[in-house]
């Protein structure tokens, strides 16, 4: 009986022991997984627009820590980010700014110093910043000189201001062009009285070199977005020859009547 029960006090003990030793020698474990506090961009912006990221690393575990903060972009087509945080908007869309974290030694010692006993963790989840980028549209113009028979397409308030007064009938916006992308090419011709537009910088060299007047960029074009038509007639030699038409109707019907249509010329929106 004694011996019996000096066995089970001995097992009593053993297991108090392996307890004890196991709660004293277990570590807990602390989560020092970084985030950051970005307060300078905001939730939806519009093509064209840049600016500077300025992020603030947030307190981990009550302790104040410094680092770096690296920047990227869930989607560089829509917008650009660079690392230390320059970003501009590109094209319409929806992506994600992701800001990467990389403490300093001494904010690590300093983490290692509070939490001794424990074991530091870092989660592998990375923070996202949503942002929405807008298409920034400029009306492009439309306007028809009823002696000459040219249709007309300019950006420009003054411009198409001033050709009213001059009798231009104005036939209202044609489409919308984006801020930046694609650059159309205006040329005009000082014999004939014909303004040309083209994304074709080959084309826009061969028409200087025949006598043609450059005169700059008129707006720009996107990758794909509403198909902007050109017609040519062959009959006329004057203002008229070209015609540009986003309306695919209109394009039939200039094309039953003997007009070449010549391709998509652009894209607007």
């Amino acid at each position: 009986m004694k011996k019996k029960l000096l066995l089970i006090i001995s097992a009593i003990l053993l297991i108090f022991s392996v307890f004890f030793f196991t709660t004293q020698t277990m570590s807990d474990t602390v989560d020092i997984t970084p985030s950051i506090t970005l307060n300078n961009i905001p939730n939806s912006v519009t093509t064209g627009q840049s600016g500077n990221l300025q992020g603030n690393i947030n307190d981990i575990q009550g302790l104040s820590v410094e680092g770096t903060i690296k920047y990227h972009s869930s989607d560089p087509s829509i917008l650009t980010v660079t690392s230390d945080g320059h970003w501009k908007a590109i094209a319409s869309g929806n992506l994600s700014i992701v800001p990467v974290v990389v403490l300093s030694k001494k904010s690590i010692n300093d983490l290692q110093a509070k939490f001794p006993d424990d074991d530091l963790i870092t989660r592998d989840v990375l923070q996202s910043f949503p942002v929405t980028v807008t298409q920034n549209d400029q009306a492009i113009y439309h306007l028809y000189n009823p002696n000459s028979g040219e249709h007309f397409y300019t950006l420009n308030n003054f411009e198409r201001n001033n050709l009213k007064s001059l009798g231009w009938y104005y036939e209202g916006i044609g489409w919308n062009a984006p801020n930046n992308g694609i650059s159309v090419y205006r040329l005009y011709n000082p014999n004939s009285g014909e303004h040309f537009y083209t994304i074709n910088s080959y084309e826009r060299d061969n028409l200087k070199s025949l006598g043609w007047h450059y005169e700059g960029i008129g707006w720009y074009s996107i990758t794909n977005g509403v198909p902007i038509y050109r017609l040519y007639n062959k009959n006329d030699t004057g203002s008229g020859a070209h015609h540009y038409t986003n309306n695919a109707v209109e394009r039939e019907n200039l094309t039953s009547l003997g007009w070449r249509y010549e391709g998509i010329s652009w894209y607007g929106q």
